[in-house]
């Protein structure tokens, strides 16, 4: 309110005039005007497909809207990064909305889980990603995932009385590696 007071014409006349507006309104119009395109492409788009369709925008001339699709990007990526971290230092995958390129089939015994369990999502798959990555990323994360499995049987099988057949100090060296391994 007080910059329209202060504001004033030759005439000293001071108040908004719609030139003013115009001239104030203008940039967010602009951004507004953006989003709603950004909006209408993304469609139902979730996970990694709206990423790539975002990436697709980040191509644009104009550094306001690479800025504006950039700071957007940033938001929509971050669940994508903690579920990638997740899967490739624990092995865990934790996808409720089904929106990254690592998939889980349910009822597969653990038994199969290396050749059956973890499919990849390539409709999921973000541009900036090429197959090439996620296809070792997928690796990494079984691999965790199946040494995380192995690891849990292999404690299982040791007796807490020490009484672990002919290989009880391979199996007690393997868990003295293991618990350092988990620091």
């Amino acid at each position: 309110e007080s910059s329209i007071r202060s504001n004033s014409d030759s005439n000293g006349m001071s108040g908004l005039t719609l030139l003013r507006l115009r001239a104030w309104m203008q940039e967010p119009l602009e951004r507004m005007f953006l989003l709603a395109r950004l909006a209408e492409s993304a469609g139902p788009l979730t996970g990694g497909a709206l990423a790539s369709k975002l990436h697709g925008h980040k191509r644009h001339g104009d550094v306001t809207i690479k800025d504006m699709v950039h700071r957007i990007m940033k938001t929509v990526c971050a669940p994508i990064y903690n579920m990638l971290e997740r899967w490739i230092l624990h092995g865990e995958l934790h996808d409720p909305y089904h929106e990254f390129f690592v998939g889980y089939k349910s009822g597969v015994t653990p038994a199969n889980v290396w050749h059956d369990g973890y499919f990849l999502r390539m409709n999921m798959l973000p541009t900036n990603l090429s197959s090439a990555i996620a296809k070792k990323v997928f690796l990494i994360g079984k691999t965790v995932n199946f040494m995380r499995l192995s690891q849990g049987y292999m404690l299982s099988n040791i007796k807490p009385n020490g009484n672990n057949n002919d290989d009880s100090a391979a199996k007690s060296h393997e868990k003295r590696i293991w618990s350092k391994h988990q620091l």
